[in-house]
């Protein structure tokens, strides 16, 4: 596994990493991965118990065996069942604390971000940023697979739940600002079909993307992450140093 997860962090696109990379769990660890380069590890420790469950191992299924296509097809089944059921997360909050499976998290997948959650000092809150990550592309990946004609409601819950969830995932550093703005424009006609609905909507959620991205700035600033042009304003834009 940990050659796995070597060339998914060598093999990661510069910012684009919120981006869906051949399913949103790639995606999601991809992201995970890059955000981990600023965590310092932790010390060695037992692997914190997230919902009082065993410790989290990796054990994928075994190659050779009689067994392999069966737990194959197991996973496939547990990811369907997972993607279906993000058709009802369009209500659900984009923050919070997140301390048991959701219905659109699949079980590999939960055990795949504990073990990535269990690798920072805040294992809990780690665990949960991922999780609301997780639906967010599940989300968007949903959202980009309806037909344009296809059942208008749901395009139009996935895209409203997409357009709140714009400023949070600025504001936790899962994508940048000009990447929210563009997929704003996408989202807007399905989100507000009534157009004075929608400019309103559109002015309010640059306000809240840039506001994030000013706080984020300012936080990984204060961190001693950021590197500044030399008499930068702090609360401008800028880029993490990579």
């Amino acid at each position: 596994m940990s050659q796995t997860l070597s060339t998914v962090r060598l093999s990661a696109p510069g910012r684009m990493k919120w981006r869906l990379a051949g399913g949103a769990v790639v995606a999601l660890l991809i992201g995970a991965l890059w955000r981990a380069e600023d965590v310092p590890p932790t010390p060695a420790q037992s692997p914190v118990s997230l919902t009082g469950a065993a410790p989290v191992t990796f054990a994928p299924p075994s190659a050779g065996t009689g067994d392999g296509s069966t737990e194959l097809a197991a996973l496939k089944a547990e990811l369907n069942t997972a993607a279906m059921a993000i058709d009802q997360s369009a209500g659900v909050a984009s923050e919070g604390l997140v301390r048991s499976r959701p219905d659109y998290v699949s079980p590999m997948e939960w055990m795949m971000l504990q073990g990535v959650a269990n690798q920072h000092a805040n294992a809990e809150r780690e665990l949960s940023r991922m999780v609301h990550f997780l639906r967010f592309n599940k989300q968007l990946e949903r959202w980009e697979g309806l037909n344009a004609g296809s059942d208008p409601a749901l395009r139009q819950a996935l895209a409203s739940a997409l357009v709140t969830d714009l400023p949070v995932r600025v504001g936790q550093g899962d994508m940048s600002a000009s990447d929210a703005r563009a997929l704003l424009m996408r989202l807007l006609a399905d989100a507000e079909p009534d157009a004075s609905r929608r400019e309103a909507r559109l002015g309010d959620t640059m306000a809240r993307v840039e506001a994030a991205s000013r706080a984020a700035t300012q936080a990984l600033a204060e961190s001693g992450k950021l590197v500044l042009p030399v008499g930068a304003n702090p609360n401008g834009t800028a880029s993490p140093a990579r």
